[in-house]
């Protein structure tokens, strides 16, 4: 079973038009969208999170992506023909 792992940006920035995309690219089954560390807790197995801002305990973890480096992973786990 993968570990979770958390997705951050800025509204409006793709997280939750690419969620299925990401999830899919690193492995994991369910995902929690708009996931705020102060009212819901976090699920340390197979999960998505993506969250508006990262939450202070979270910035030294090595399973912290932002939009950004989500969508590369995503890219690069297309086939070679589909990538653009």
């Amino acid at each position: 079973m993968e570990k979770s792992w958390i997705v951050y940006g800025p509204q409006g920035t793709g997280k939750t038009l690419h969620r299925h995309a990401i999830a899919k690219a690193l492995g994991l089954r369910f995902i929690v969208d708009e996931w705020d560390e102060r009212e819901e807790t976090f699920e340390p197995r197979n999960t998505l999170h993506l969250a508006h801002q990262l939450p202070e305990w979270a910035r030294n973890n090595r399973r912290v992506l932002s939009i950004g480096m989500a969508l590369a992973k995503v890219r690069d786990s297309l086939p070679e023909g589909e990538r653009t």
